[in-house]
Parts: C-alpha cells; sequence; structure tokens
C-alpha cells in the first residue's frame, strides 16, 4: 500500500473509487486513470478552491454545453470530455481502486486542470437539488467558481438529501474521466521531484487548452510586484486572469507601465539571446497582445528576474521594481486625461465643441460615463484613440537618477494641470490630422511624436 508521508491516514480531504481505473509509473509520478461518479465528485467542490487551476471558471457557455453533454450522452460523456486533472502529495490507496486524498499546499495540489467540468458538475447537481429555475435566480449568468462554492455550502442539507436519494442514482452514477496524480514512492527524492515538476504541468496542460498568456503569467508570479505597485482599490478591479471578476484589462495597465520601462537604461535579451524592445508607442494603443507577451517575454529574462526549482517567479532587478512603482501613477494619468480632453480641444476656440464631435457623440451613446481604470464616473465617455498619444507623451518626465532608477522629473498629474492649457493646439492637431477618427490617430505615429515633443519642451522651459 502506497501511503502518503503523514501518519494520520484519518484526515483526508476526500475519498475518490476509480472505476475501470489504469495505472502507470512515470518518473517520481504516478498516474490513476479511470472514471469517477457524480455523486463522488460534488465532494470536491467543498475541498478545493482552483488555485491550482491556473484558468477561473465561470459559469458560461462552457459550462452549459458540459451540462448538456453529461444529460443527453451520459454514456459517451466519459468520451466527449476530457474530464477533470487532479494532483496530491499526501494520499492513501485503499481497497477496490478507492484513494484518500488531502490536498495541502492549494497553488499546485487540487484540480489542475478542468475546472469548468468540476463547475458544470456542481451546477447541474445544484439544479437537480434545488430546480434549475432557482439556481439561475440565485446565480446569474456569470458566477465564477468561489461565488458557486458558497452558494453550494448554502444548500448543503438539500444536496445532501438529494445526494442520499435512492431515485436519484441514475443522475449521480454517470460517470467522469478523471485522472489522479500521486508521488510514485514514499521517498523524498521522489516526493521533491514531484512538487517541482507539478508547475510545469500546469502550464503544459493549460497551453494544450490555449490558456490566454495573461493567465499563465499570473499564476506564475509575473504579475505580483506590479500588484504591489499600483493602487489597492484598482488591483482589486484588474482581471488578472480569465474570468477571476477582474473588471479593468491587465493588458491595458501594462501598457500603461510601458510607458515608464521603456525608458530603462539596459539591455535585456530572451534565452535565445535576441533582445527584447519595448513596444512602440502606436503598439500601447493597437496591439494589447504585443504589448502583454513583450512584457512576459522582459520579466522572464534572467536580466530581470526568475523561477527557483519548482517555485514561483522571483523579480530580481531593482531598476525594474522601481520602475514598476513609478509606473503606479500612469492610471490616475490617463483619467485625468480624459478629464481635461475636452476642455483642452475646447480651448483652442474652435466652432466644433469636443462633445459634439461625431464620434465623442456616439461613444457617450453607447458607454457608460465612468472612467476606464477606477470604474469612478468621468464627465464624458472619450474615445482612448484619443488619449494615448497624450499619456504616452509623458514618457517625456521621466529621468533617471545617477544610479539608474527611474522616477518622474516632475509630479505627472500636477504638469497636466499646469499646462494642459499649453498643450491644446497640439491636441487639436493631432485629432484634425487624423480626422478626428479615433483609430487614425492612436495609430499614427506622428500622434505620439508631436505630443512628445510638445510636452518635452514645455517640461525644459519649465525647469
Amino acid at each position: 500500500m502506497n501511503t502518503s508521508s503523514s501518519n494520520n491516514n484519518n484526515n483526508f480531504d476526500i475519498t475518490l473509487k476509480f472505476d475501470e481505473s489504469v495505472v502507470q509509473n512515470i518518473g517520481s509520478f504516478q498516474r490513476v486513470s479511470g472514471l469517477v461518479r457524480v455523486r463522488q465528485l460534488v465532494g470536491l467542490i467543498d475541498c478545493v478552491d482552483l488555485d491550482s487551476n491556473p484558468r477561473a471558471a465561470r459559469a458560461g457557455s462552457i459550462t452549459a454545453d458540459i451540462i448538456e453533454s453529461l444529460e443527453r450522452y451520459p454514456d459517451i460523456f466519459p468520451i466527449m470530455s476530457k474530464g477533470i486533472l487532479l494532483s496530491a502529495v499526501n494520499f492513501r490507496r485503499a481497497e477496490r481502486d478507492r484513494y484518500q486524498l488531502r490536498f495541502e499546499d492549494k497553488t499546485v495540489e487540487g484540480v489542475l486542470d478542468g475546472g469548468h467540468n468540476l463547475l458544470a458538475i456542481g451546477l447541474y447537481v445544484l439544479g437537480e437539488a434545488l430546480s434549475e429555475a432557482a439556481v439561475n435566480e440565485k446565480i446569474g449568468s456569470r458566477i465564477i467558481f468561489s461565488q458557486f462554492k458558497e452558494l453550494f455550502k448554502l444548500h448543503f442539507s438539500q444536496i445532501d438529501a438529494f445526494l442520499m436519494d435512492e431515485k436519484n442514482s441514475p443522475m449521480l452514477d454517470r460517470r467522469v474521466p478523471v485522472e489522479l496524480l500521486i508521488p510514485v514512492s514514499d521517498s523524498d527524492a521522489d516526493h521533491l521531484a514531484f512538487r517541482d515538476a507539478l508547475p510545469l504541468i500546469q502550464q503544459a496542460r493549460n497551453n494544450n487548452a490555449q490558456l490566454k498568456n495573461q493567465t499563465l503569467a499570473d499564476h506564475a508570479g509575473i504579475f505580483e510586484e506590479l500588484k504591489v505597485a499600483i493602487d489597492p482599490k484598482l488591483r482589486d478591479l484588474i482581471e488578472w486572469k480569465t474570468n477571476d471578476g477582474g473588471v479593468v484589462d491587465v493588458r491595458d495597465l501594462i501598457a500603461l507601465s510601458w510607458v515608464v520601462l521603456a525608458e530603462l537604461d539596459f539591455d535585456v535579451k530572451d534565452r535565445a539571446g535576441k533582445r527584447i524592445s519595448p513596444p512602440s508607442a502606436t503598439q500601447l494603443y493597437s496591439s494589447k497582445a504585443t504589448v502583454l507577451n513583450r512584457y512576459v517575454e522582459f520579466m522572464e529574462s534572467d536580466t530581470v528576474g526568475r523561477f527557483p526549482a519548482g517555485g514561483t517567479y522571483e523579480l530580481n532587478n531593482e531598476l525594474v521594481r522601481q520602475g514598476l512603482k513609478v509606473a503606479a501613477a500612469m492610471p490616475n494619468l490617463f483619467e485625468q486625461v480624459c478629464e481635461l480632453a475636452g476642455p483642452m480641444f475646447d480651448h483652442t476656440g474652435t466652432r466644433t465643441k469636443f462633445a459634439d464631435l461625431t464620434v465623442v457623440e456616439a461613444a457617450n451613446r453607447k458607454k457608460d460615463q465612468v472612467h476606464k481604470f477606477s470604474k469612478t464616473t468621468s464627465p464624458m465617455a472619450v474615445p482612448e484613440g484619443f488619449v494615448w498619444p497624450v499619456v504616452a507623451a509623458f514618457r517625456a518626465l521621466v529621468e533617471r537618477d545617477s544610479e539608474g532608477n527611474l522616477l518622474w522629473g516632475t509630479d505627472p498629474i500636477l504638469f497636466l494641470h499646469d499646462y494642459w492649457k499649453d498643450l491644446a493646439d497640439s491636441f487639436y492637431s493631432i485629432l484634425e490630422s487624423g480626422q478626428f477618427d479615433p483609430q487614425k490617430v492612436g495609430k499614427s505615429k506622428l500622434s505620439y511624436d508631436l505630443l512628445y515633443a510638445k510636452i518635452e519642451a514645455i517640461y525644459a522651459k519649465s525647469k
């Protein structure tokens, strides 16, 4: 019998019985593949939180399709679904292919892949226990796993009664493919190798699922220093990984950070020895995928950070850490530019008011008048193509001290409020040259160059 390193074999989170199981020994891993009944998988909801799954599971079309397949095609569902991938360091193999599991380090133990399958199973059972209409009324259409788990606990007595009722057995005995990864032996060497390899398996499995780069980066810890640097209120609003409940795209935050980081005065090379260049100014607005991918490559380079064996990312470059702190002012600057876009345009004395521009008027009909990052009330919705050239031009205020650390030569928010009237003519010029089309303005290198030169000149004169 293979047991965990723990001497308390009764202290397990869950027992799963595998039907038609196959056991394979692969290096320091033992892989158990088989079919587990729905009634047993319900117990997983109480003892896992999906921290070990990089992708946050959210109710929606994916879970609806899984539920439909489970209902309509129970006989072939194990073939239709990739199922659930579990890992546990501490376990006990019992009789009749039963495995008792305890999940201690939930960043790498529990559900490594298949979070949407587990959420779908939970929704399915809850819908049958309470009625689908009652569940839909309680959860809404886009509940995430952590919220669902709380709802599940609230109705535990009804769910337990449903599980105990024999007439529900046909539904509860439907089988789901489950793959369990456990250490091949009790040796310290196998346990260490097992733990060290789990993060690699997480990434590989979710890469196969075409997981968004931002989700993998967040799970690896690459965004941690950025989270520390920014305002805590904003941190809670960012969607750091797919479907985590955030309402602000992390790529927009990274694009703003590049405005500052682009001023770092050292070469950074990827693992192939190729220099990693900052995204161009126009890419900050027009190519968020490039912005994100370049950031991940930059942070993963040996010059900037490292991954300890089996651990999460560590930033070891103090110049980058300081640069992120400086960049923390950028979201507020972005929103202040939005507030002053109208006054800057109107200050030029043009007969057409900013609010009456066709694209601005259309934006205010379609969008709520809230700021992009703070989600606070904004005077008006401003097309982002008009805003990014101004914001990116504030790179002109970033300086370096004698040790190479980045810093603001002057407070960018105060500078904007002191000199917005001086920027007005240049702001109007870029809009006019782009025919008042946000796409043309935001993607034009001339827009960025003109405003950068203007801010650079005003700053030099103000010293």
